[in-house]
């Protein structure tokens, strides 16, 4: 079936006659072609549109950005190809973009930093180069960023540490090297300490630091009360598991392949697996 063809039939009824004109779920539809830019600007009561999971091809209409009302967007799991728009000014309310599964080249804009309402953006298993753009610290909202499966490269700029309500940084599998700034980096070139400011996340959820060069953790680090996946795995850490540890209720701890000695308090063990 024919994207262009089937937005075109949804603008061209009148949004009186439409049962719900502020969601529109294509998803899963055996949807191919391009997104039809002219058709979709007339969409102006649009808040939702999945159209993942399609054979959707070409490129991310600049059009997108005359829908002001446009809240979530799924685009993932299609063949979407060129960069994403440079300027979304007009989409304050935005608050999921997900285009992640694509075939997205370019950089990641810094203009993204004027979609204050983010809560979660994946960008990510797409060939976005260059380096992550400061201006991102400035989403104050934002939970999930979700950048791992491209070519990024250069180092995780130090002012994503402003994102007090990350619950989730993933950038693994990319060029990213330097010292931590932040959270989900496995699979890069990382050394050094880890930082510690990522104990000041509150939120955080996921931490997985598998696959690089750290060292060990500073103190503090073991009293994140929301924390359940810990991943330091192929590090260079040293010396005992420290006792600190014990405070977190974790469901998953992964230590191989460090350099770790001493004894493990079984009995904190027994206490995670029975949780």
């Amino acid at each position: 079936m024919s994207l262009a063809l089937v937005l075109n039939s949804i603008a061209a009824v009148p949004p009186m006659f439409v049962t719900s004109p502020t969601c529109r779920t294509l998803s899963s539809s055996r949807l191919a072609g391009f997104i039809d830019g002219k058709a979709l600007s007339k969409l102006q009561y649009l808040e939702i549109l999945d159209l993942s999971d399609n054979q959707i091809h070409g490129v991310i209409p600049p059009t997108l950005n005359n829908l002001p009302k446009l809240q979530k967007i799924w685009l993932s799991n299609n063949q979407i190809s060129d960069a994403i728009p440079s300027n979304p000014s007009n989409l304050s309310g935005l608050q999921v973009p997900d285009l992640s599964d694509n075939q997205i080249s370019g950089i990641i804009p810094p203009a993204l930093n004027n979609l204050s309402s983010l809560e979660s953006m994946d960008l990510s298993i797409n060939l976005l180069t260059g380096e992550i753009p400061a201006e991102l610290g400035n989403l104050s909202k934002l939970e999930d960023l979700v950048l791992h499966e491209n070519l990024l490269e250069g180092t995780l700029t130090p002012a994503l540490a402003k994102l007090e309500n990350l619950s989730i940084l993933t950038v693994a599998s990319n060029y990213l090297t330097g010292k931590l700034p932040n959270d989900v980096v496995d699979g890069n070139n990382f050394f050094g300490q880890i930082p510690k400011y990522i104990t000041k996340w509150k939120q955080l959820q996921q931490l997985s630091l598998l696959g690089n060069e750290f060292e060990n953790p500073p103190l503090g680090f073991f009293n994140m009360p929301e924390l359940r996946y810990l991943d330091l795995s192929f590090n260079k850490l040293t010396g005992g598991i420290p006792k600190s540890m014990e405070n977190l209720k974790l469901d998953y701890l992964i230590l191989t392949s460090n350099m770790l000695s001493g004894n493990v308090n079984l009995s904190w063990i027994k206490k995670m697996e029975l949780a």
